[in-house]
């Protein structure tokens, strides 16, 4: 939307998708909405209810359903740059639908930050071979990523309702830190869960917060450039 516009945000860097609550202030900006882009009902599981705020002429955007991601549900999109390629078009499409004015800004905008994004997967690809990264993740929020460059965490601590997995599985996951080389736990809040913490110090494991949101990129022209970069980053510290 750059030169265009510049889009309204319901849901902030400092929030959370899945437990935010709509605030007056929110339920006024998307009773003014022309378009609202989100990722998933269930990702965003407030955004279910939309249907009973917005105006019947609104246009919705929900991208997950729109994108092939077989059956496998996981709503960290925005860290896959196969994906983030995918759902550009699909905004910059919504965009020209509502706007066709502005068609042509709207592709060269889409054009020229796809072709970045591309351009970043393929150096990162170089970057990582030869180079296998082992971790262990706090909750998984690296499934599309790990799609994208052939990666795989060892094992993941939470579950996506942010539950502790079973004794048994904790057990597992206890012995394979004894008997393979795990340099890290990704986490991507600080602090780190109680259980994060006590396997980083019993393993002698690095705790490396993931900045997925951008909450600490320190510039105003602030890009997913800038986050896939940081992800990249913190991996690169797990490698072997």
């Amino acid at each position: 939307m750059q030169g265009i516009a510049e889009p309204k945000f319901i849901i902030d860097s400092n929030s959370s998708a899945h437990h935010f609550q709509f605030k007056p202030s929110q339920l006024r900006l998307l009773e003014k909405a022309e378009l609202v882009i989100w990722i998933d009902s269930r990702f965003e599981n407030r955004f279910g209810q939309l249907n009973d705020v917005l105006k019947s002429n609104t246009k919705q955007l929900e991208i997950m359903p729109e994108l092939d991601t077989g059956n496998q549900f996981n709503g960290h999109i925005w860290l896959s740059p196969t994906l983030l390629v995918k759902s550009i078009s699909l905004v910059r499409d919504a965009l020209i639908k509502l706007d066709p004015v502005n068609r042509g800004n709207y592709r060269r905008n889409a054009d020229l930050l796809s072709l970045e994004i591309q351009q970043w997967a393929k150096n990162t690809e170089r970057r990582f071979s030869g180079i296998t990264p082992s971790y262990v993740l706090e909750h998984d929020f690296l499934y599309h990523f790990e799609q994208d460059f052939r990666l795989q965490s060892v094992a993941v601590l939470r579950d996506s309702h942010d539950q502790n997995k079973s004794i048994r599985d904790l057990k597992r996951l206890e012995k394979t830190l004894v008997s393979q080389k795990i340099r890290c736990i990704l986490i991507t809040h600080s602090p780190a869960s109680k259980l994060a913490q006590q396997l980083a110090e019993k393993y002698q494991l690095k705790l490396i917060q993931v900045d997925i949101l951008g909450q600490q990129v320190n510039n105003d022209q602030q890009s997913i450039i800038d986050i896939l970069q940081s992800l990249s980053d913190a991996m690169f510290q797990c490698k072997s």
